[in-house]
Order: C-alpha cells, then structure tokens, then sequence
C-alpha cells in the first residue's frame, strides 16, 4: 500500500493527525472550537488516532464502526473530557484488504474510484443540524480571510494538568519524529507548547537549529545555506534587555524561498 501525505501546518503545531497501520490510513482533523475547550483540538486528535490505530493494528479486521466507538469512549476518559467544553475532531478511515472498506465521521471527505467513476463520502449530519455554532463559524469566515483566530490562543491549562502534560509529550514524541531525531535529544520548550497568543514571530535558535537539517534535505541545499539565513533572521533581546534572542520565521521563510528563485 502506498501512501503519501501533505500538511499544513506541520505537525505538532496543526490539530491534524495521520495515522497508518500495517492496511489502513486513519486521517484525523482536530476542529476549530467556537468556544474554549478543555483540551486542544490537536491533542484529542492525537489521542483518538492512536486509539483507533492501535485496535486496528490488534483486529485488522474488526468492525471500523466499533472501533471508532470504543476509541472515542477510551479517549474521552483518557483525557477527562465530560460536559460542553469537549475538543472534536473529524475522521476517515480506509483499510484495504478481501475488500476495502470506508469510514467517514464529520465533514472529512474520501474520494475513492468504482471502476465506472469517481464518488466521494462523507458525514454530513452535524451541517443537517443547523446548530448555532456552524452559522457562526461559517460568517466569521465570510467576514475575513479563513483564518479561525479562536484557535490562536494558548490552553489555558496548569503546569500540573495531566492534558497539558500529555499534550506536550505527545508534541514532543511529534517533533523529535518528524525532525529525524533521537528519542533523548533535547528539545527546547517553544517546540512543544504554545504562548498566550500563540502568534509570536519568532522561535528559538536552538529550535531553528533543530529544524535546519529537515529543511536542507526538503530544499535539496547544503545545510550550511540553511544554517547561515537561520542566524541572518536571528534577532536581539528586545531594548537589548527583555527576552531571549530569537529568528524570526517570516523573515527566514522569504530567505528560503529566495534560494528556489535564483
């Protein structure tokens, strides 16, 4: 089986997770919440694919319907979730095998070819409901440029909170994966957590760093390119006294995209 995956934001900082056993591909996506939620939309995502995933990976064959129930209850007491203030999350799941079979909950889309054409699936019980919360998300999209700024604030979560602290393994266990590190290497904390506003321009050196091998290989250019722009985007302490230096991402980004243009 072959698989191939793109997505934007990059893993962990998105709420969106794949997840991929030995035949099927579970493809999660953590939902822009309305009002605050207990635990973020990345984080139950997270936890629901790996829940799914590891009972696939026990029962190929077990029935996806079932399996999509029982992980969302394992979750849900996982992480403490009980009430109004609950994270969700769309999911599509494809398992090949005698024959291929397809499970699709929230409006997640599979498009899969008959032999005869192309159909696609999906759930669309939650739009049939006209809740209040769809109306208005879907003006606040119409009114600005698609970005949900809800979804930009930190948790809100305590130092001591098991969500928080679960989340920030399972960002950790992410970046270190997706970064091509050791299970032991150190990784400095903006890599993992989020700030107040969760809309600072800057990361740390030793994240940049971190991430500078990745994107040599990405960009096919010698890491030493890549490692002189991140210290070309670095910036100072502000008033030479407040905060620790940092690279700003934009502008580093722009230096990438210049090397392509050359």
């Amino acid at each position: 089986m072959r698989i191939a995956t793109a997505q934007l934001p990059e893993p962990p900082r998105g709420a969106d997770r794949v997840a991929v056993t030995g035949n099927a591909v579970v493809v999660l996506d953590g939902a822009s919440a309305i009002e605050p939620v207990s635990v973020p939309p990345g984080v139950y995502a997270d936890h629901l694919g790996k829940a799914v995933t590891a009972a696939l990976s026990a029962d190929p064959g077990a029935g996806l319907r079932d399996v999509l129930a029982e992980a969302i209850a394992a979750t849900a007491g996982e992480l403490g979730l009980a009430g109004d203030d609950c994270p969700s999350s769309t999911l599509a799941v494809i398992r090949v095998g005698g024959q291929v079979d397809l499970l699709v909950l929230g409006d997640s889309f599979i498009f899969y070819d008959t032999g005869s054409g192309t159909r696609v699936l999906t759930d669309d019980r939650l739009a049939q409901l006209h809740l209040p919360e769809g109306r208005r998300y879907r003006e606040r999209l119409a009114a600005g440029t698609g970005y949900d700024a809800m979804s930009s604030s930190g948790s809100n979560l305590g130092p001591t909170n098991p969500a928080l602290i679960s989340a920030t393994q399972s960002a950790l266990t992410a970046y270190r994966a997706f970064n091509h590190l050791a299970p032991t290497t150190p990784v400095p904390s903006d890599a993992v957590t989020s700030s107040g506003s969760g809309l600072d321009p800057e990361i740390s050196i030793a994240n940049a760093r971190l991430q500078a091998p990745r994107v040599a290989a990405a960009r096919g250019v010698p890491l030493a390119t890549v490692l002189h722009l991140v210290d070309q985007a670095t910036v100072g302490r502000v008033l030479d006294v407040m905060g620790e230096p940092g690279v700003n991402v934009l502008d580093l980004n722009i230096s990438l995209a210049r090397l392509g243009s050359r």
